[in-house]
């Protein structure tokens, strides 16, 4: 896979998208630094980078999850 560059705020959303495709549609052990950045096309200290930890991740995760469920409502 081609590199290609992102703002840092594409690259938070592509990651977080990637992430919660993973979790819907292989559960939560699928949702790896390694899993995400493979599907990105770039290495896992960039998604460290961004967030932190894999712990971050799933923080970042569960606030996007929740803001668009308050929005729904």
């Amino acid at each position: 896979m081609k590199r290609r560059r992102r703002t840092a705020e594409a690259a938070k959303t592509e990651i977080l998208e990637i992430s919660e495709r993973l979790l819907v549609t292989s559960g939560p052990e699928s949702v790896r630094l390694e899993a995400i950045a493979q599907e990105m096309g770039v290495s896992h200290p960039t998604i460290l980078h961004h967030f932190g930890s894999i712990e971050g991740v799933f923080v970042a995760l569960q606030q996007k999850v929740s803001r668009q469920i308050r929005e729904d409502l």
